[in-house]
């Protein structure tokens, strides 16, 4: 803490190249109530060592995916903290990151235990990670702590009921990767009979290309581009499809709630808890299972899929505070 300031001092430390989602998240937070309650500062691993060797105690909150690569790095932090606490809020792995993409699962959670072993917190952003986290014993149960993330959703929470089309209106957004599902689902629309549904899908990414040429011959499937309003976006819709693969928390899920749209999602890690009394779950990578779950919600009544909706918005309206509570209580607890 420095003399000029009776804040504890809290560093994220974020490599340019993180996750669009985690940022905006980041933002969110230093410019919430919380930067009254403490100093925060978003910085580069350089910038962090600087910090450290300064001697001042604070908060490092590391960002990044634990990697073997990463493991000298985070061991010399820990041999350098003094009266720093060190901490890594896990956005990336989950119980279904490593079914799809873990090839040895002995190494990986080897690497994940000796990371998480580095910490004196290690931050899960959903209960389904908990759960895995402790299955797996990954983590000492004094060292693992749950932090609720919420985006800013007052604008989502403001769109007015829309009475739903004929034939209903189906958004999918999101990055154009493996890791979305947007593949099953072009699949599953393939299955479906003509004018059932449209789907507008917004985003952008690696798998555009191959992406589009899934959906050639799909008449009801727009690709629309990538869209930063998210409200307006929505507010055009009756239902929103999350068909991914690997979800640790799922805020697409959380951000479709507040706009009070019914979810069609994959039971995936966190979208499982997310989704549930508000739409559909389906087992992921089964285009199958996702047509049937779409034909059933488009010939839902329009009471049905209101209800849905106005039950997930309910379920978020406290969504930032509960999330900023989350934060305080974690960053009371770390302060040095």
């Amino acid at each position: 803490m420095s003399a000029a300031s009776a804040k504890p001092n809290v560093s994220l430390i974020l490599r340019e190249n993180v996750m669009g989602g985690v940022q905006s998240l980041i933002h969110t937070l230093i410019h919430s109530r919380l930067a009254e309650k403490f100093e925060f500062a978003v910085v580069p691993p350089g910038e962090a060592w600087r910090q450290l060797r300064r001697g001042a105690p604070r908060v490092f909150v590391f960002e990044d995916a634990c990697a073997w690569r990463r493991l000298p790095e985070l061991a010399a932090f820990r041999l350098g903290k003094g009266r720093s606490r060190i901490a890594i809020q896990e956005n990336h792995y989950s119980e279904h990151f490593v079914r799809c993409r873990v090839s040895s699962l002995a190494r990986f959670h080897a690497m994940l235990r000796l990371s998480y072993g580095l910490v004196d917190r290690v931050i899960a952003i959903s209960q389904a990670q908990v759960e895995w986290m402790r299955a797996r014993r990954l983590v000492a149960p004094h060292r693992l702590a749950r932090v609720h993330l919420a985006s800013p959703l007052a604008p989502l929470l403001a769109l007015p009921w829309k009475t739903p089309a004929r034939p209903r209106v189906l958004a999918a957004f999101g990055r154009f990767h493996p890791q979305k599902g947007f593949d099953v689902l072009l699949d599953a629309l393939h299955r479906l009979p003509r004018r059932k549904v449209r789907l507008l899908i917004a985003g952008a990414g690696p798998d555009e290309a191959s992406l589009r040429a899934r959906g050639a011959g799909l008449d009801d499937v727009e690709f629309v581009g990538s869209r930063t309003d998210i409200p307006a976006f929505l507010a055009g819709c009756d239902a929103v499809v999350i068909p991914s693969r690997w979800e640790p928390l799922g805020l697409v899920c959380q951000e479709a709630k507040a706009a009070g749209k019914p979810v069609i999602a994959a039971r995936v890690d966190g979208l499982t808890e997310q989704a549930e009394g508000s739409g559909l779950l389906v087992e992921t990578e089964n285009p199958d299972a996702l047509a049937a779950a779409i034909a059933q919600l488009a010939d839902m009544a329009d009471d049905t899929l209101r209800a849905w909706g106005e039950r997930g918005r309910t379920s978020v309206r406290d969504a930032l505070e509960t999330s900023l509570k989350s934060w305080e209580k974690l960053f009371e607890e770390l302060a040095p």
